[in-house]
């Protein structure tokens, strides 16, 4: 794994700022500055441990308020923005135009993501609001067409360049410095990307100082602001920018030949981060499990209306009942769609050495399907359910009624680009309580969540000793939990929220005889407060939920993988059918497997 931090200079910009004649205010004397930072390219990033994204606080109160600044420097990292987020430019570029009451300030966004097709390049979504000094002095811009004098600066619009800079104008065709005094043209990062055509044009030439050709920026979203002065419309001088956008066009889990789209799911961000080249950890595609894209090599056909899908595959004879399989087609076939396919469905029934039938969770489509083709049953690799799950709608029962939130769990926020690849994934998972482990040589993405006892049980007969028990001490367990989100509501200032809530009695600390012990977790990619506090129930109950066990079992144990849920019946801890969590499956020199168990308490993710 690559240790660095980012990369510095180079080859995305080589413009710097320079300084030209005195006029008005436009006084700078600033020295040449280039802030083009760009994410490392991580090389393939490969663990087998459990990555928790929420167990500790990740400073976000301090954070947040640093994005908003407009930094200037050689050594500016720069963020990775998924879904929705507001964050300030870096200024890669600052000097005067031909005319000296004009000033040219290009600023940095965001890096973008690579890859996408010639049609449909990647790069990020929109730029909702542009800011001046808090204030809004863009709404709903546009990328524009980089192609010609009439398209670069985008051509005015009084509804979206707002007052004062629009000169409360409407005119026909007003005129730059005489009726308004805003230019503006965004740039979203995509990979065909070329340089802009007014900054080439108005600084273009041989010197070392001109805006060429090969400052195209690619992998970068940037906006060039034209500021023409008025001493009344910019009475506080330079402007601070921020920004509030949509991010990066990303892969969908559950439709691999899609084009590229924006996305909230954490899945599909946490996906794109471990895949990508520029900025992630630069896993090739081809090592996760999520993406098989024939389910059979005949056709699919269906019977619509039937809660379960039937499949005849020469793999089946290996099914039992409750075991987990894949659904897997990249587009929607036979009455089947497109949302129930790269999920995984768990088996209800064995029809005959050759098929079985699998629950799709709700009506869709009953599949019979024959021949040869990929095996259905599974390595695991759950991100196709990961996403499906997050994209359930979930209604929360309040004392003041019940919230209904479209999605479970969205991601919205930002990760620094300086920081390493555990830091940034731990950020991301922590939008949708999950973790990510390596079994089998593939990746698999676990959100807790109710989930149906394994068929497969551990009991005296597979159970051969070596047990420990473990559970948290005094200091370990804490009955209060506070967790510090980013409110969309609160101008995207980080806000604490506490479980359980002061106004109510807390039976945990009573539990714990009045002895406090506090929690606290950061959620920087979420930003609704009910959605919020949710997972500040779960991951508290959860913690509370301690009781851990390990074990050593007979080789037919290895039937259970990590995410699964076993029922254990045994003497030793005086168990019956007690429902625990595999938290880690080895196989021993001796052919035994260990296990290593936690406590499973259903009511915990309701």
């Amino acid at each position: 794994m690559s240790t660095g931090k980012h990369v510095a200079i180079g080859a995305l910009f080589v413009a710097s700022l320079v300084t030209g004649t005195q006029a008005g205010w436009w006084a700078w004397k600033t020295a040449a500055a280039i802030a083009t930072i760009a994410g490392t390219a991580y090389s393939s990033w490969q663990t087998a441990k459990a990555l928790k994204g929420i167990t500790s606080p990740d400073q976000l109160a301090a954070k947040q308020p640093g994005i908003l600044v407009n930094e200037t420097g050689t050594e500016v990292s720069l963020p990775i923005v998924y879904g929705k987020a507001r964050v300030g430019i870096s200024r890669v570029d600052v000097r005067q135009g031909s005319d000296a009451n004009v000033l040219a300030l290009t600023g940095v966004i965001s890096l973008a993501p690579e890859g996408g097709s010639a049609t449909a390049q990647q790069g990020i979504e929109e730029v909702t609001t542009v800011y001046f000094d808090g204030d809004a002095a863009l709404s709903s811009p546009i990328f524009g067409a980089n192609d010609s004098a009439t398209n670069n600066p985008t051509p005015f619009s009084s509804a979206v360049i707002e007052s004062p800079w629009n000169g409360n104008t409407a005119v026909g065709s007003p005129s730059f410095g005489t009726d308004y005094w805003l230019d503006y043209f965004i740039h979203d990062g995509d990979d065909g990307q070329v340089v802009d055509r007014a900054l080439s044009a108005e600084f273009g030439g041989a010197s070392s100082a001109s805006w060429g050709t090969y400052a195209r920026g690619v992998g970068l979203s940037y906006i060039v602001l034209w500021l023409y002065f008025d001493a009344d419309v910019f009475a506080n001088g330079v402007p601070q920018v921020t920004l509030d956008l949509k991010g990066g066009k990303l892969r969908s889990v559950l439709d691999s030949t899609a084009d590229f789209r924006y996305s909230e799911n954490p899945v599909d961000c946490v996906l794109d981060f471990m895949t990508s080249t520029r900025y992630g950890m630069g896993i090739p595609t081809s090592q996760m499990d999520w993406g098989q894209t024939v389910l059979q090599a005949n056709p699919i056909t269906t019977v619509s209306g039937s809660t379960v899908i039937t499949v005849a595959h020469s793999a089946a004879h290996n099914a039992l009942v409750g075991d987990r399989v894949i659904l897997s087609k990249a587009t929607a076939v036979g009455g089947i769609t497109a949302v129930r396919l790269n999920v995984q469905v768990t088996i209800t029934e064995v029809l005959s050495a050759t098929s079985f039938k699998a629950t799709l969770g709700g009506a869709n489509a009953t599949s019979a399907a024959t021949g040869g083709g990929s095996a259905v049953r599974l390595d695991i690799s759950s991100f196709g359910e990961a996403a499906y799950y997050c994209d359930e709608p979930v209604t929360i029962t309040l004392t003041s009624g019940e919230r209904t939130l479209a999605n479970r769990f969205t991601a919205n926020g930002w990760l620094d680009s300086a920081d390493t690849p555990q830091t940034n994934l731990d950020r991301l998972l922590s939008a949708c309580s999950g973790r990510i482990v390596r079994e089998g040589g593939k990746y698999k993405l676990l959100i807790r969540k109710v989930q149906a006892v394994s068929s497969f049980e551990l009991d005296r007969s597979n159970i051969v000793g070596e047990w420990s028990f473990a559970k948290g001490g005094v200091d370990e367990v804490s009955n209060t939990q506070v967790v510090t989100f980013v409110d969309k509501d609160q101008n995207y200032q980080p806000v604490p929220l506490v479980y359980p809530r002061a106004t109510t009695t807390n039976a945990f600390l009573a539990a714990d005889f009045a002895y406090g012990v506090e929690q606290r977790i950061d959620l920087p990619f979420t930003e609704d407060a009910h959605m919020a506090q949710m997972i500040n129930a779960a991951t508290f109950n959860e913690s509370r939920a301690d009781m851990s066990c390990s074990l050593v079992a007979q080789r037919e144990a290895l039937r259970l993988s990590v995410g699964d849920v076993v029922n254990v019946t045994h003497s030793t801890p005086g168990w019956t059918d007690q429902p625990m969590w595999v938290e880690a499956v080895a196989l021993r020199r001796d052919g035994l497997v260990q296990l290593l168990l936690k406590e499973y308490l259903a009511a915990t993710y309701t």
